[in-house]
């Protein structure tokens, strides 16, 4: 949000939440989305451990909520098929969360969209 506001808010520049990172890096998800009010553009959705969303620590209720306030219109699904080469190891990875994308999609759409409605 200080980078954008140092940038002169252009009209160009939104913000794209990522849920893992949140995980990691805050306690009041809802705050932090509601902190970025008119700017949140949309959501990386994956779990704590990139997996699909719904088994994890990220507290999708309050992430909804929160969303629902802004004028965020993008969710997407984030996962890593760690079965490709060093790809999940180098960013230190040890388990397949998405070994099949089609089902991650699925599965996390399922998930999600009860959450997404009015």
């Amino acid at each position: 949000m200080r980078l954008i506001e140092l940038a002169g808010r252009p009209a160009s520049l939104r913000v794209l939440i990522d849920t893992y990172h949140m995980v990691t890096e805050l306690r009041d998800f809802a705050a932090a989305i509601r902190e970025t009010g008119d700017l949140l553009w949309g959501l990386h959705a994956c779990e704590n451990d990139r997996g699909v969303p719904g088994g994890g620590l990220v507290r999708w209720p309050e992430v909804f909520a929160a969303m629902k306030e802004t004028p965020a219109d993008y969710v997407a699904f984030e996962g890593y098929n760690t079965a490709l080469g060093d790809f999940g190891k180098r960013r230190g990875m040890f388990q397949d969360v998405c070994p099949d994308g089609d089902a991650f999609v699925r599965e996390g759409l399922a998930f999600i969209h009860p959450l997404l409605r009015p």
